[in-house]
């Protein structure tokens, strides 16, 4: 939410301006958003440790081009750095996975994603940026925009 503040002669009058924006709810589990598909090709995992991988999932469709983009959080020791915490990664799927945010966004151990919705820790910003909505981390205060290749 930001004020505008407005002048009336003597009196400052306050006008609140609210920005749209909708927090992702991630899913648990490898059945929702093509978690299955991108931990196949991903590299990540091999054999049968796909069934003991605990994967956080959400899409949105983020360039309004009918096909979502697919926000992933792997909650696992090998993948999490001690004072980065888990990463969440974003992709565009168009037959094949394209990363978005090139290095993920550290999350330092301030996300839950089965609470997100409660801490609105990641929210999709209505404003477009290079045709492209921005992603707004609440905990961090830090809005990334798409430069036309990927967010920074």
């Amino acid at each position: 939410m930001r004020t505008l503040l407005f002048c009336l002669g003597v009196f400052i009058i306050p006008f609140y301006v609210f920005s749209s924006e909708k927090c992702i709810d991630f899913k648990y589990g490898l059945e929702f958003n093509k978690s299955r598909e991108f931990i196949n090709i991903s590299g990540l995992v091999f054999g049968d440790d796909i069934e003991d991988i605990d994967i956080y999932s959400a899409a949105y469709d983020l360039n309004a081009d009918g096909y979502p983009e697919y926000f992933y959080y792997i909650d696992n020791h090998n993948f999490c750095g001690n004072q980065t915490g888990c990463y969440i990664d974003v992709y565009e799927y168009k037959n094949t996975f394209r990363k978005l945010i090139p290095q993920g966004w550290p999350t330092f151990s301030k996300f839950n994603p089965e609470k997100n919705i409660q801490s609105k820790y990641l929210c999709i910003e209505d404003n477009l940026v290079n045709g492209w909505r921005s992603l707004r981390f609440k905990k961090e205060n830090i809005v990334l925009t798409y430069n036309g290749n990927s967010y920074e």
